[in-house]
């Protein structure tokens, strides 16, 4: 049977343990908002050495290297792509060229939205 019911605890010994149980979640409320105010003081901190950085000459200075080296790891990047697309277009044609319709939605919807066909104008 339950005693609980019977005997139910002492109003002092439930105030006394809500009064603990009061204190250590102020005492953790506390503690987390220091937490939050010393990484808000480091955030800010980061951030004002970061726009030093961005604003030094150096900085500007080098920019145009930022700039091409950029472009070069653009290009690597899209080299590795057409050799991998050409190996799977040769693939596809010693096939006989199967499912042409899939093969353009794959093209146009899937990769077209990542890497978009060149238009080739020729007057």
């Amino acid at each position: 049977m339950n005693n609980s019911l019977h005997n139910p605890p002492d109003p002092k010994t439930l105030m006394d343990e809500l009064s603990f149980l009061q204190e250590r979640l102020e005492t953790t409320v506390r503690e987390k908002q220091a937490l939050y105010e010393e990484l808000q003081r480091e955030t800010a901190r980061l951030q004002t050495a970061l726009e030093c950085i961005y604003r030094s000459k150096s900085w500007r200075w080098t920019a145009p290297i930022r700039n091409l080296e950029w472009k070069l790891q653009e290009r690597r990047k899209n080299r590795i792509s057409y050799r991998f697309f050409a190996h799977i277009k040769k693939l596809w044609m010693e096939m006989g060229s199967p499912y042409p319709r899939l093969v353009r939605f794959f093209r146009h919807r899937i990769i077209g939205k990542i890497w978009p066909p060149k238009i080739e104008i020729s007057v």
